[in-house]
């Protein structure tokens, strides 16, 4: 099931959020964006992404939030909706902040906004990077837990000892198993 599906399943519908905190905190100004779930954030909790009109083929695009899939895991039910809402306030603040011509970074008037909302002091949830991968040295035998497959990746300590730390493939890791 999708991100997406799994959300609706749950009863969490982004536009509706969207509406609720658009009437709530910026008097109902904002028109709907893409509003979508990107399993690929993984640092991020949320991003705006505004048109990028000065590219002619991109020119009918419209401004998007995207939200990290992974807050839809955040257990209990109740924390997951109140990081939801954060996060989608916090982006929603970038894109408010753009429709009115103003710098929408983190600038003092973000933050004076995120202030008003209530959301200033509030801690987003990063995803935690889980490492997938088993490597080993052949040499040492030592494990190396990583995110992504690698390859041609040496054992850096047996590379400083044997070979005054300029790559050696002797020492290259190899796939132990998944973990």
């Amino acid at each position: 099931m999708s991100a997406l599906g799994f959300l609706l399943k749950r009863g969490m519908d982004l536009k509706k959020l969207f509406d609720q905190m658009n009437q709530k905190h910026f008097d109902g100004e904002l028109e709907v964006p893409i509003l979508t779930w990107n399993s690929r954030l993984e640092v991020e909790a949320g991003r705006f992404i505004p048109p990028k009109s000065q590219w002619k083929f991109w020119k009918d695009q419209e401004p998007a939030i995207e939200m990290g899939a992974y807050l839809l895991e955040i257990d209990p039910p109740q924390a997951q909706e109140d990081q939801i809402c954060i996060v989608l306030c916090h982006e929603m603040i970038h894109y408010w902040l753009w429709s009115r011509g103003r710098p929408y970074g983190h600038t003092e008037e973000f933050e004076e906004k995120a202030q008003q909302i209530g959301i200033a002091e509030m801690r987003i949830q990063g995803a935690v990077p889980t490492e997938k991968y088993l490597y080993e040295c052949p040499n040492c035998l030592k494990n190396f837990k990583v995110k992504r497959r690698v390859e041609e990746l040496a054992c850096e300590s047996c590379c400083q000892k044997y070979n005054k730390g300029v790559y050696d493939s002797r020492f290259c890791l190899r796939f132990v198993r998944y973990l």
